[in-house]
């Protein structure tokens, strides 16, 4: 249990083999250590050097007659405090430097506004993927607008969307959704999530189409489940255009 809980931290095999194997026997040649933990001389002197750099082993030379010998030793347990903490630090750095240069490479993509491309993501697993994407990228101006919306589907993805859209009103600007059918439970959920409106129109749509911050994704729910998401700022706004026309003759919630 030990050396798993110490492999969580990010030991490794070797490294947990030699530091259990230290605690138990004290000061110590290589010899002796590399017996204990079951690993071959020729690498325990690499996986020392590691467990020092960490922190977690101590080493000092000591003279036996005419020679000096290294003797190594296992730190305190508490140490390993040290060690987590060196780790933090590591993170808050990386944090920093991906902070650092977030800025330029949003730019890098914004340049890349009047480009077109276009992904299709596949299963339950894609369509969750292209979600986070999007949640990523949108501000509290963005709009989020769907239309041809059905609740005929596989009640995982509508208990998917129920979720998913609370998020999304956390971080987004408006919602609007247009549904093709109505009097469902999950017509109902998504009326009741903040700063969401809800809307009916009957109409055949064999596919739900969403539309925000000039990305447009057509999902359909069939025997493979995906979802084609286009980026391109006039894909967008032609999507958007005749969504308001639609939105002007349906009846809102």
């Amino acid at each position: 249990m030990v050396a798993s809980k110490l492999k969580e931290l990010g030991l490794t095999k070797g490294e947990i083999k030699v530091y259990l194997a230290l605690l138990k026997i004290g000061i110590s040649t290589k010899g002796p250590i590399a017996s204990k933990a079951k690993v071959s001389e020729s690498k325990v002197y690499e996986i020392l050097d590691r467990l020092t750099a960490k922190g977690l082993v101590s080493n000092a030379m000591k003279k036996k007659g005419a020679r000096q010998v290294k003797q190594f030793k296992a730190a305190n347990p508490i140490l390993l405090k040290d060690f987590l903490n060196k780790k933090k630090r590591a993170i808050e750095k990386e944090e920093k430097i991906v902070d650092s240069i977030l800025p330029m490479l949003q730019a890098q993509l914004t340049a890349q506004d009047c480009e077109y491309s276009a992904v299709i993501y596949e299963g339950f697993k894609g369509i969750r993927t292209n979600n986070k994407e999007v949640l990523e990228m949108i501000g509290k101006d963005d709009e989020w607008m769907a239309m041809g919306v059905s609740s005929s589907k596989a009640k995982q993805y509508n208990a998917f969307w129920v979720q998913w859209l609370k998020q999304r009103a956390k971080r987004g600007g408006p919602a609007r959704i247009l549904f093709v059918d109505k009097a469902t439970k999950y017509y109902q959920d998504l009326s009741k999530i903040k700063n969401t409106q809800v809307g009916y129109l009957k109409s055949v749509a064999p596919s739900a189409v969403v539309m925000t911050k000039n990305r447009v994704m057509i999902l359909t729910y069939g025997d493979t489940p995906a979802c084609l998401a286009i980026t391109n700022k006039q894909v967008y706004e032609s999507f958007k255009g005749f969504f308001e026309s639609l939105w002007s003759l349906a009846k809102k919630n």
